[in-house]
């Protein structure tokens, strides 16, 4: 079942923001920061929306607003997805600020995994279906991800092991499939 209540996830971002420790920055990107933290006794991910130079057309307030109703169109679909093509889940988002604080998924992004294990054919390719059978459990649940790359893509592997964990983060550009679109059989 898939679960669409995401009132029980918003939160006012004063609240957020005291009870994430911030661990260290993960990285940043056009909208804003990503950052590892400690929420509520469990290792997960922040992502925050800020003003970026790219867009100094618009005024800071308007940037916000704008990056608020993505953040928060981003949390409902991980909401829906509840995990299906293991998407992160959902912790809490801002009702009043662009903040979101979900799962965190440790690896290394694809880049960089592929750039380590290169000649591991192997490995590349269960890898490769992996990120197949994700997005095709995300297609199923009625989404698509739009911004499938290889920084997007997280590879988990124990040192020693054999066996590789793969996700997919990033849901912010996902949209809904339509339901007038067509399907096979």
């Amino acid at each position: 079942m898939i679960n669409t209540n995401l009132e029980k996830f918003m939160e006012c971002s004063s609240n957020i923001l005291r009870d994430a420790k911030v661990l260290k920055d993960l990285g940043e990107g056009t909208n804003g920061l990503v950052q590892l933290v400690e929420f509520k006794d469990q290792i997960a991910c922040m992502k925050t929306g800020s003003y970026n130079a790219l867009f100094d057309d618009y005024p800071d307030p308007i940037y916000e607003e704008y990056l608020r109703g993505d953040f928060q169109e981003e949390a409902k679909m991980l909401c829906e997805l509840d995990g299906k093509g293991r998407a992160p889940q959902l912790y809490a988002v801002a009702s009043d600020k662009p903040v979101i604080i979900m799962e965190y998924c440790q690896g290394d992004i694809l880049g960089k995994f592929w750039s380590l294990h290169r000649k591991e054919t192997y490995t590349i390719l269960t890898v490769m279906k992996s990120v197949a059978d994700q997005l095709a459990d995300v297609h199923e649940a009625g989404y698509v991800h739009n911004d499938v790359h290889k920084g997007n893509i997280i590879v988990e592997r124990k040192e020693g092991a054999c066996e590789v964990k793969v996700r997919m983060i990033d849901f912010g550009m996902s949209r809904k499939i339509p339901k007038t679109y067509p399907r096979q059989s």
